[in-house]
């Protein structure tokens, strides 16, 4: 279908955000989860005088974030390396989905397979 990721991202930008109902909403989340997942695990580094009970709190939230991720992603029974490394892919369908809003609610027009239509 696709002949490589240009072309995935020009399918994925015409209509990704009409699966949803607040685009940038989700977008914005995504890349939230995103930061506090790879974000949270780095504050004790990189803040080394927390006290106890704020480095506790700190890995009380994300173990939360942890748990509601993978649960969601889950949902998919994807095999499991594959859902470890969809954190990785959190910027990309974030970006992905910013995209499509800009193209389908702001600019109204869309680029499929060399032609340009209005939505």
């Amino acid at each position: 279908m696709y002949q490589g990721v240009a072309d995935m991202a020009e399918g994925w930008t015409k209509n990704l955000a009409l699966l949803f109902g607040n685009p940038l909403f989700l977008a914005g989340g995504t890349l939230l989860n995103f930061l506090l997942l790879l974000g949270l695990p780095l504050l004790p580094v990189l803040m080394p005088n927390l006290q106890f009970w704020q480095m506790l709190a700190i890995g009380l939230l994300w173990l939360r974030v942890l748990l509601r991720y993978f649960t969601r992603v889950g949902r998919s029974h994807a095999p499991f390396a594959d859902r470890i490394l969809s954190v990785l892919a959190l910027p990309l369908f974030a970006i992905l989905l910013a995209v499509s809003w800009q193209r389908v609610k702001v600019a109204k027009s869309v680029t499929w397979k060399g032609g340009e239509y209005s939505v």
